[in-house]
This record gives structure tokens, C-alpha cells and sequence, in this order.
């Protein structure tokens, strides 16, 4: 019964009916992709809707009194619906029946008499069943009747389990849905949330469900870039955790090496995937699959830095691994999201056409699912794409798209991190004056949510790309910037260059 369940509610439609659907001879001509052979991706394209509903109205039977079976029968019921609506409603934002009236759940158990208490607990985990799979959209829609984005959940009539899992369930949502719209305060709406969810729990003495919370408010804290704070939560979870709690160690792991990643800590990054790699192989592709893509991205990284073709090899491998992954599960998001994550590594190598291909077809996902801001990201890897093939016109006009999107949400690391991109398309089309003040952007708020990496690389290429344009007090101040935000780093190229840069400024102040 799991087993179909899992297929119903846990994952994307199959491959012709899904959103951003690829063309069938681009897909098997793309090395990088698996071909419906494998077992791994053939879970996609094999759906019995018939299957899942006898097991389960068969396991209703066997034990009416027993409420999981009724309450993962409603789970069904929901998903199935979700996938019926979607097909005419492909592209277009209509508002599903679901939406607009989902209080049909509970009566279609006839069996069992639920309280309210209780109907929020189902929906919860249906819930969170589709944010599992990025289908945000549609959980969005299942928690309706208690919450909406923006506003405090309706919480009246519920027992205080129930209110925790409410405020767990939309503060996690609330996280995912600012992460990918252009929307004021998203990840600050989920702390709320989270952090309401986390009170509760603790004071149910479920230290568990307080600790998964915790996970979650880590996130919201990284995707602002603040890097510190998540940090330290997420160490306070691990150590909070008995060997029982593999599967939120695992996660927890892997958040982790994602935030030491992005603060350029790749040594720690690294060592935290390790650790997690031999717990997640329990857990199936879901988890593996986060855990290729991160070593992925760790290994990219560490290519970069230091230059070592095995790395660049490690790389590309748990890409693919992570791509099959994804692809058998349908998480459509993290599909685009390893093809971004290629594209940038084949940029790296200087194999722009292949680059390009893939920066493409996450561009066209992200936009199918209404994903602006990762979709944004894809943007920023193009701009670079085209600075490194001397087309700063179109780079340009990249980039400004790509800010003027970021700049309405609250990912801050990510702005910094755009606008220094900025800053380079505007040296080389000779704006100097314009390019100063977009590093300076870069730099202040990269260090205001604590990326002292990310600020330090604004200053860094703003020295390497302006040169002798720099006044002397400015060169002096920069000089000690470097040393102060580069002092700790874990990249040996990046620590190269800082040296090489102050090297310079030195030589010039010496010469005038």
C-alpha cells in the first residue's frame, strides 16, 4: 500500500503530461540525460490510479477503526484530484475547484468522523507531501482553509499538536514559495512561522518535531545569506539528535554543507557531505539525490578554486547521478536546478555551446513552474556566459533582469552576488563610474546579512577590474577589506588572488 501511495502523492505526473516537458530526441541526444530504460527514471512513466485506490479502500476495510489507512486514502484522493485539474489547467492560473472548496475532504470518509484537529493533520501532511516535490502551488491550495501566504494561520478549534504542525507545515511553505517569487519578506514570514511551530513543540515536550522545525528555520536564515545564525541552529540540531534521527541528521548534514558552500568554508562542506553520504544511502533517491547534487556543487567549487581536473571529474559525475535522481522522482525543480548547476561547471571549462544548452532548458522549467528567482539565478549564469564570449550588450540586459528581480524578495546573498556580475558588464562596457557603485552595492549588502566571502569578492574583482581607475585612499582602504574578509578562506585560488591584487595596488601607490 506504501508503495502506491507514495506514487500517488509524492510525485509529478509523468513525463508527457509535466511542465517544462523536453523535446523526446533532446532528450536522448543529451548525454546527461537517463533514457525511460532505466529503472530508475521508468518510475516516472508507470501511474495505476486503479492500483493505489484498490489497496487502499482494501486496508479501509480490513480495519475501519484504524484512522492512518482512511487518513492516507484522503491523501490520495487529494493528489489525484491535484493531477486531474492540472491537465486542462496547464499554463493557466485559473483557480482549481480544489481551491475553492476543500472542504469536501473529510466527507468522502465516511468510516471515520474526524475533528478538526484532525483534518488539519491530514492536510498537513499532504501538505508537505507536495513540497517534497516542489509542487508548491498545490500545497498552497491543500492548506487554504486555515492559512494563506502573508497572514497568521486561522489556529481556533485546534489542539496544540495540530497548531504546531499547521505552523510547521506554512512556515516551511512560506520559505519555499519566497524562494521562488518575487515576494517582500518571505523568508521573514516563515520564521515567524517556524519559530511559533518550534514553541509549541517544546512545550509538548515533542522534541523531535521541534528539532525538523529548526531545520526548516536554518533555511529561511541561509536563503537570506545570514549565515551565522543558520549555522549555529543547525549545529544545535545535530547535537541535539540520537543515532534514531538518521533521516534529520541526514538533512541537517546537507543543509549544513550547503551553507558552509556558499560561505566558501568548501573544506567543512565537504566533510559534512561525507558524513552525511553514509546515512542517506537509506533513504532513497530523494535523499541521495540532494546529496549528489550538493557534492556536486561542493566539487564544482573546489574545482574552481584550485584548479584540480579530478574535482572538475567528481563534479560532472554526481551531477549526472544527481539529474537520474531527480529525473525518477520528478522533482522538476531540482532537475533545473542541477541544470543550472552543469551549465555554470561547463562554463567553468569553457565549453560554452554545452553551457548554454543546459542553462537553457533550466530557464524554460523554472519559468514552466513560475520559479522567478532560481529562474533569475539561470539568468545571472547566462550574463556570465555571455561576458566570457565578449557579448556585454546582451550580458547587460541579462543582469538587469536579473537584479530588478532580486531586488523584490529578501535572498540578499544572491543580489550581492548579482550585482557584482553587474559590475563587471558595466567595466568592460567602459561605465566606470557605474561599475564603482555596483560593487560598492554588492560589497555593503553581502556583509550586512554576514557573506564576508561574498563581500570580499566584491571588492576583490572591483580592484581586478578597475585597476589604476581607483583613487589611492581607496586603494589603501580596499587593501585592508581584503585581508580582513579573506583572512579565514578555505580557497587557496581565491587566497592567490586577494595577494596578487594587494600586490598591485602596493606597486601602483609605490609608482605615484
Amino acid at each position: 500500500m506504501d508503495c502506491y501511495l507514495r506514487l500517488a502523492t509524492n510525485y509529478l505526473p509523468p513525463e508527457d503530461d509535466g511542465p517544462g516537458r523536453v523535446d523526446e530526441a533532446a532528450f536522448q541526444s543529451n548525454a546527461g540525460y537517463p533514457d525511460e530504460s532505466d529503472p530508475r527514471v521508468k518510475l516516472r512513466f508507470e501511474w495505476d490510479w486503479k492500483g493505489v485506490e484498490r489497496e487502499l479502500r482494501r486496508a479501509n476495510e480490513l480495519q475501519t477503526s484504524y484512522p492512518a489507512a482512511h487518513q492516507w486514502y484522503a491523501a490520495y484522493r487529494v493528489s489525484k484530484q491535484l493531477y486531474e485539474e492540472s491537465r486542462p489547467l496547464r499554463g493557466n492560473k485559473t483557480e482549481s475547484s480544489l481551491a475553492r472548496n476543500c472542504g469536501w475532504l473529510p466527507r468522502q470518509i465516511a468510516s471515520l468522523e474526524l475533528t478538526p484537529s484532525e483534518q488539519v493533520q491530514i492536510y498537513c501532511a499532504i501538505g508537505r507531501e507536495q513540497i517534497d516535490v516542489g509542487n508548491y502551488d498545490a500545497a498552497c491550495s491543500i492548506l487554504r482553509p486555515w492559512w494563506s501566504y502573508g497572514h497568521w494561520p486561522t489556529l481556533g478549534g485546534l489542539n496544540q499538536q495540530s497548531c504546531a504542525d499547521l505552523l510547521l507545515t506554512a512556515g516551511e511553505l512560506a520559505g519555499c514559495v519566497g524562494s521562488t517569487k518575487q515576494l517582500p519578506r518571505g523568508q521573514r514570514h516563515g520564521e515567524e512561522l517556524l519559530n511559533g511551530s518550534i514553541a509549541l513543540f517544546e512545550q509538548l515536550g515533542f522534541s523531535r518535531r521541534a528539532a525538523e522545525a529548526r531545520i526548516e528555520l536554518a533555511l529561511c536564515y541561509y536563503r537570506q545569506g545570514l549565515f551565522d545564525i543558520g549555522r549555529s541552529t543547525l549545529i544545535r540540531v545535530l547535537d541535539g539528535l540520537s543515532d534514531k534521527d538518521w533521516e534529520l541528521c541526514s538533512l541537517a548534514l546537507i543543509r549544513l554543507a550547503s551553507l558552509e558552500r556558499h560561505a566558501g568554508r568548501l573544506k567543512d562542506a565537504l566533510a559534512r557531505l561525507i558524513e552525511a553520504s553514509a546515512i542517506v544511502e537509506i533513504s532513497g533517491p530523494w535523499a541521495t539525490g540532494r546529496c549528489h547534487l550538493e557534492l556536486a556543487s561542493t566539487y564544482k567549487d573546489l574545482a574552481i578554486s584550485e584548479n584540480v581536473e579530478r574535482y572538475f571529474d567528481d563534479a560532472k559525475h554526481y551531477y549526472i547521478e544527481a539529474l537520474h535522481e531527480f529525473e525518477a522522482v520528478g522533482h522538476h525543480r531540482y532537475v533545473a536546478a542541477v541544470e543550472n548547476n552543469m551549465g555554470f561547471l561547463l562554463l567553468s571549462l569553457g565549453s560554452h555551446e554545452e553551457a548554454a544548452n543546459y542553462l537553457l532548458q533550466s530557464r524554460r522549467l523554472f519559468e514552466s513552474l513560475s520559479d522567478s528567482v532560481r529562474g533569475a539565478q539561470v539568468d545571472e549564469t547566462l550574463a556570465r556566459l555571455h561576458i566570457q564570449t565578449g557579448k556585454y550588450d546582451l550580458a547587460q540586459h541579462l543582469i538587469e533582469r536579473t537584479v530588478k528581480t532580486l531586488e523584490l524578495t529578501d535572498s540578499e546573498a544572491l543580489l550581492a552576488e548579482a550585482l557584482t556580475t553587474k559590475g563587471i558588464i558595466s567595466t568592460r562596457l567602459g561605465q566606470y563610474g557605474e561599475a564603482k557603485k555596483t560593487f560598492e552595492a554588492a560589497f555593503k549588502i553581502a556583509e550586512r546579512c554576514g557573506d564576508k566571502e561574498g563581500a570580499g569578492r566584491a571588492l576583490l574583482i572591483m580592484v581586478e577590474e578597475m585597476g589604476d581607475r581607483l583613487e589611492k585612499v581607496e586603494e589603501t582602504q580596499l587593501s585592508k577589506n581584503l585581508k580582513v574578509l579573506f583572512a579565514d578562506t578555505q580557497q587557496a585560488t581565491l587566497q592567490a588572488r586577494v595577494e596578487k591584487a594587494i600586490a598591485k595596488i602596493v606597486l601602483r601607490q609605490l609608482i605615484r
